[in-house]
């Protein structure tokens, strides 16, 4: 009896030590799972509590339409969207003549707009116009729903951020450099009072602006918020026109940011797209300098200022309202998340060691920014300029390159389409004026798309007349930079178009190797094509394949040569070249001769 007392109490002993355990257990990972880590940073461990849209489980959202206002703090805000799909992969609706900015401006915007304006999406081929679908824009573009929902992904978020008008046009006064204006007429008046005279009489000063730079201009200094959002001038004052579109874009757009409620608009922003703490650090980017002048706002100018842009002040006071009922719906954690919000901001600041510096930039100063810890990619990305970082994303969405699945090679050829302008990585050299340049005004399809929206190489005159020698020779070229493998056979496959006014004369096309050694001598080109029955095939564009041999030293070219200019001056005397295609180490299925 002493023992099963005994094996009794053992037991007891055993099962409340097991249930403590277990208790403990849950307790610290139930702690862990309330506190997650940001390593992002890859230092000190950021700490923060388990907020209510990370109990869920929705996917971030990644197709986001950014209407992005004048002078609001939409370039810190596109800066964030625009690191986003460079770190996520993702494509953006942008402007195929832009490289810089991909703005596409007071362009209207349409449903065939894709095809004539804009540059493809990652992995998808120029032309193809069907695919050409976006995940995001965040890009100055005037607001047209109907047409967006064309090439936007389904699903897609659209937002756009507005700006108190008083220091709105303030800003937007100052950038579109309307002191110097004012100063044109009024010589002697200090900069600082130039809003105050511009007021005095705004409709005088805006037919004048508009005289010294352009029609255009008018669409910035005056309601420009409205504007972007799609109403135009003609409608600003009309009240009725007015609040019914007003109304129309609270129903339509998913979120409005505020301007002087940046990080506010911003936990609601990602409270809305499910992102992460790091998806949402910034530095506010297009700051103007303090040293730089600015007008005292009294009230009285401000006044002046809203009876002005009173479209733009509706607008904004409409918004302003939406915004804090967003917050007031945000639930009892709004506190608790913007001060670790702002508490994160300064972590981030601090850990990447930033400093500030001025730099001009279209001569006007604006705030630019380093950072001193560049073994952080955010880092690097927090502090690099807007531009830049669109800049690699319109490369990587138009390298001149596209790919296309062949059986010959049992997987995937290259080819040189030349769209956009670029020239993959190849190099053009021409003779006094004779040269390769990208079409512009031919109105002839292309190969890469089958459209005149496309892009090809041109070898033409670019002189009106020739001062010396009526029969002048001159010779222009590309070269294939990248070398094949050493001893190689290659597969160069091309089209080419030789313009009809061409028949008749002795200008011709060929492809030749040019020796590394000798790439300045116009004569050691090796001959290994050459077009021949002219009157056969111009005006159309032919197809050529042919293997070449060559070694490691030497370097295929395109060599366009002729007597310039025309006779007649009238002639359109030209070769096209598109579609190249250089594939090593693979024979041809279909050689020319």
């Amino acid at each position: 009896m002493p023992a099963l007392k005994h094996v009794l109490k053992m037991f007891c002993v055993t099962v409340m030590v097991g249930i403590c355990s277990y208790v403990v257990v849950v307790t610290i990972m139930d702690q862990r799972r309330s506190q997650l880590a940001l390593s992002f940073l890859g230092k000190d461990r950021l700490i923060y509590n388990n907020l209510p849209w990370r109990q869920s489980q929705s996917m971030p959202i990644r197709d986001v339409c950014f209407i992005k206002t004048r002078k609001t703090a939409s370039t810190t805000l596109s800066s964030i969207l625009n690191r986003y799909a460079l770190t996520h992969n993702l494509s953006l609706a942008l402007m195929k003549t832009k490289k810089i900015s991909g703005h596409f401006s007071v362009i209207p915007i349409h449903e065939d707009s894709p095809r004539e304006l804009f540059l493809p999406p990652l992995d998808v081929k120029p032309g193809d116009w069907t695919n050409y679908k976006y995940n995001m824009m965040t890009v100055h573009v005037r607001y047209n729903r109907t047409a967006f929902e064309t090439f936007m992904n389904p699903g897609t978020q659209y937002i756009s951020i507005l700006r108190e008008m008083c220091f709105h046009f303030e800003s937007d006064f100052v950038y579109y450099k309307i002191p110097a204006v004012v100063q044109r007429i009024r010589k002697s008046i200090r900069t600082e009072k130039t809003l105050e005279e511009y007021l005095r009489d705004p409709e005088f000063y805006w037919e004048r602006t508009k005289k010294d730079y352009g029609e255009t201009i008018k669409f910035f200094t005056r309601n420009v918020q409205i504007f972007d959002l799609g109403l135009d001038h003609a409608y600003h004052n009309n009240t009725d026109v007015l609040k019914t579109f007003i109304k129309e874009l609270e129903g339509r757009i998913d979120l409005m940011l505020i301007t002087e409620y940046f990080d506010e608009s911003l936990l609601l922003l990602k409270k809305l797209l499910h992102w992460q703490w790091e998806d949402v650090m910034y530095m506010a980017r297009n700051v103007r300098p303090h040293d730089t002048t600015r007008t005292n706002l009294t009230s009285d100018l401000c006044s002046k200022i809203k009876e002005w842009n009173s479209a733009d002040d509706l607008l904004y006071q409409t918004f302003n309202k939406s915004l804090w009922k967003r917050v007031e719906g945000y639930g009892k954690d709004w506190q608790r998340d913007l001060d670790e919000m702002k508490r994160q901001l300064k972590e981030v600041q601090s850990n990447c060691s930033v400093t500030m510096a001025t730099k001009v930039v279209d001569d006007r100063k604006q705030v630019v920014y380093k950072t001193n810890n560049s073994s952080l990619g955010l880092c690097q990305l927090l502090t690099e300029y807007n531009h830049d970082i669109v800049h690699e994303i319109v490369h990587k969405q138009s390298p001149g390159y596209y790919l296309i699945d062949s059986e010959d090679t049992h997987g995937q050829r290259q080819i040189c389409g030349f769209e956009y302008e670029e020239n993959c990585g190849f190099n053009f050299e021409g003779e006094n004026g004779y040269q390769w340049t990208f079409d512009r005004g031919l109105h002839i399809e292309d190969v890469t798309t089958n459209s005149t929206y496309g892009t090809f190489l041109v070898a033409k005159d670019k002189r009106k007349e020739n001062t010396n020698n009526q029969t002048e020779k001159k010779r222009a070229r590309v070269i294939i930079s990248e070398h094949p493998s050493e001893f190689s056979k290659t597969c160069l496959s091309f089209y080419y178009y030789p313009s009809k006014d061409m028949i008749g004369r002795n200008d011709t096309l060929q492809v030749c190797l040019l020796p590394e050694t000798n790439k300045a001598q116009w004569t050691s080109c090796l001959t290994v094509w050459k077009m021949v029955n002219t009157a056969v095939h111009a005006g159309k564009w032919n197809f050529v394949s042919l293997n070449v041999t060559t070694n490691s030293t030497a370097r295929i070219a395109f060599e366009a040569t002729g007597l310039f200019p025309s006779k007649n001056k009238d002639d359109n005397v030209f070769i096209g070249l598109d579609d190249v295609s250089l594939q090593p180490d693979w024979p041809c299925s279909r050689q020319s001769v």
